[in-house]
């Protein structure tokens, strides 16, 4: 029963997670976890430069390895540091609570974030798996951290900053082993809720009583979870709500087709907002483009008044659009962001959520 499940569902999409996964398993011998010395340097080199060691160590999970390419995006020197320095204080603890019980139960986790990586966001799979360490007979985790995206020479991860990581989702993998997951308090839950994020255990969601959250771990998560919005239009046609929606959203606004096409391709957009004429295309046009480059991306169209216009609504297999009579109202603008965020959110997670064999 548990080859079989372990076989068949994994909840990864990274080729190169299945990869590490797979080598695990072949190299598990009944309930005994495979050895943290059958993972030697040579063979974690194989992983794209995107391989971790995790070590317990005085209570504290120690970075002991880093592929030279995660390495090469950090700002500072993780090796031989706890990995919670990656972190904003603010969310150490909930970091420690999502990672700690792989080491203590001797499971593993799957993980989708949204990490800012200095000049776009990307998309990053964690992966970690519960491995013995011979010399002190404890566990170790062998893990990946993996982008769906080409390298970048200016991809650049600030250790320690507020906006490094939105979680997405965490699978827990129970690999055969009974999971306690109590140590997530009412605390983490609220941070994981205001983040928008999913748990799962083999995929299953975990419930949980949901609460306000306060402090600043609760201003950390507020500030990753703010929907990237990307504005295609003239300032004039927010009138005065800018700057409301600068501090709500996390809002670029451009003028040209030429800017906006640039960072469709480079960033990952939530919701795009357009004029209904835009330079020499209509905005409808430039929402079929966005939207054929992700499908993650919702859409908001200002409509020109006139007799015919009014204010609709589309959503189409997964595609959202939303449209709106000018002038634009702040209340009917903000909703329409908020909407539009919510749909790509769920979309995601029910994407997520979709075992990957």
């Amino acid at each position: 029963m548990l080859w079989g499940w372990l076989g068949k569902h994994h909840f990864m999409q990274h080729d190169l997670s299945r990869k590490l996964y797979h080598y695990w398993l072949d190299n598990r011998q009944g309930d005994n976890l495979p050895s943290l010395d059958l993972f030697p340097s040579e063979i974690l080199e194989g992983y794209d430069g995107c391989a971790l060691v995790f070590k317990l160590r005085q209570g504290e999970i120690i970075l002991d390895y880093t592929g030279a390419r995660n390495a090469q995006v950090l700002s500072s020197d993780l090796s031989g540091k706890p990995i919670t320095e990656l972190f904003p204080p603010a969310l150490k603890s909930l970091q420690m609570s999502l990672i700690m019980p792989c080491i203590q139960q001797k499971i593993g986790m799957v993980r989708m974030s949204r990490v800012w990586f200095g000049h776009r966001h990307k998309d990053v799979e964690w992966i970690m798996l519960p491995v013995q360490e011979t010399a002190t007979g404890g566990t170790a985790l062998i893990g990946l951290s993996l982008t769906f995206v080409d390298f970048d020479d200016r991809d650049y991860v600030t250790v320690g900053s507020t906006m490094v990581e939105r979680i997405m989702r965490q699978n827990f993998l129970s690999l055969g082993q009974t999971v306690d997951l109590s140590v997530l308090d009412s605390h983490s839950w609220a941070v994981l809720d205001t983040m928008g994020a999913v748990v799962a255990l083999d995929g299953e969601n975990i419930s949980h009583t949901t609460m306000g959250l306060v402090g600043d771990a609760g201003l950390v998560a507020t500030k990753v979870a703010h929907a990237n919005v990307l504005a295609v239009a003239r300032p004039s046609d927010f009138g005065r709500i800018l700057r409301r929606l600068g501090a709500r959203y996390n809002l670029k606004m451009v003028e040209t087709l030429e800017e906006a096409r640039l960072i469709l391709q480079k960033d990952m957009v939530d919701v795009l907002v357009v004029s209904e004429a835009l330079e020499d295309i209509s905005g409808l046009e430039l929402i079929r483009e966005a939207q054929a480059t992700s499908a993650f991306t919702a859409c908001v169209m200002m409509l020109d008044p006139r007799n015919e216009a009014e204010d609709t609504r589309v959503i189409e297999d997964g595609k959202f659009v939303q449209c709106l009579v000018k002038p634009v109202g702040e209340f009917a603008l903000r909703k329409a962001l908020d909407d539009a965020n919510q749909h790509v959110q769920e979309h995601r997670r029910a994407d997520l959520s979709e075992p990957k064999v």
